[in-house]
């Protein structure tokens, strides 16, 4: 029997369909790699396949733990550095544990993109960049209505922040409340509005003398940024609250010291003759490790700030003194 070009013979043992023949390519879709038990890391090795949900999903699904793992792994590095972090991450040969366990969160990562990519057909989306809209109505007709929605709800919000139909008065306190040489608190000024009052309070933590500039940055950079006041106020005669509110902080670290300058909305505008008031730090740890909160009592006049309600300048729809 002759046979014919292109069809491979059945019974030849040595062609492609004989038992010695080999096998057929087929497509790689990949394969399930256990990692070792102290990286953490599940991988897939796809083999060039761009886009396959069934095995997609599945690399994708296994990468999630593994990268959970992985952050694990770093986050115990860091916490085993007890605090001696900015060295190490700058010079790799003083904590190898630190930047294996590193490594170990771009291989995971990195398999989940891979995974991701599989498993859709697409790459991770970006964040969207926002829109471009326009911030103000430009017909007439629109402003308006935007307008008048404004000003119905005014009056039910304005006890909780100044009004924005004025400029408040300024009164000046200066009054330092507490004292050490590792830290003082002062009462700054107080901003009279309308229909309340904002108050400003310094917090300041000095620099230890015996903390050189490593110690310092070490401290003020990673300790401070947790740091928190609350204030709690009542009416000196009758024992009653005052209600206030946080309503804004910036804090700053300098090169002898870092600052905290909290606002707080004391609202509405006090009635009391003389408040009393005890002021909070929270997390503020000193040079020599203390780290109980620190609170400070003080006693506030009032009638300075009533006398300041006539330097109020109103604009806007409201009628002045209302």
């Amino acid at each position: 029997m002759t046979e014919q070009p292109g069809k491979p013979d059945p019974e030849d043992p040595n062609g492609p369909g004989g038992a010695q023949g080999e096998e057929p390519e087929t497509e790689d879709f990949g394969f399930l790699a256990g990692g070792h038990s102290e990286d953490s890391s599940v991988s897939f090795e796809f083999g060039g396949v761009e886009h396959d949900p069934e095995v997609g999903k599945r690399a994708f699904d296994a990468s999630i733990p593994a990268l959970n793992a992985a952050l694990l792994d770093y986050a115990h590095a860091l916490e085993e550095r007890q605090g001696r972090i900015s060295d190490a991450l700058r010079r790799p040969e003083l904590a190898p544990e630190l930047f294996a366990a590193s490594r170990g969160v771009h291989v995971a990562l990195a398999e989940l993109l891979e995974a991701h990519q599989v498993y859709t057909g697409e790459g991770l989306p970006e964040v969207p960049a926002d829109r471009s809209l326009p911030d103000e109505a430009t017909a007439p007709e629109e402003w308006a209505a935007l307008l008048a929605a404004n000003e119905s709800t005014e009056d039910a919000d304005d006890t909780h922040w100044p009004r924005p139909t004025e400029l408040g008065a300024t009164v000046v306190l200066d009054r330092v409340i507490h004292q050490t040489p590792a830290e003082f608190v002062r009462l700054d000024t107080a901003q009279v509005f309308g229909n309340g009052v904002l108050l400003m309070v310094d917090y300041v933590n000095m620099r230890g003398a015996r903390e050189d500039g490593l110690i310092w940055f070490r401290r003020s950079n990673e300790q401070h940024g947790n740091v928190e006041i609350s204030l709690r106020l009542g009416n000196a005669a009758t024992g009653a609250p005052q209600r206030c509110a946080p309503h804004r902080a910036d804090g700053n670290v300098g090169p002898h010291c870092y600052t905290l300058n909290h606002q707080f909305w004391i609202h509405p505008a006090p009635e009391a003759e003389v408040l009393t008031g005890t002021l909070t730090v929270h997390d503020a740890i000193a040079a020599d490790g203390r780290a109980e909160p620190l609170e400070v009592r003080f006693r506030l006049e009032t009638s300075v700030l009533r006398e300041a309600i006539s330097r109020i300048r109103t604009f806007g729809p409201r009628e002045p003194g209302t």
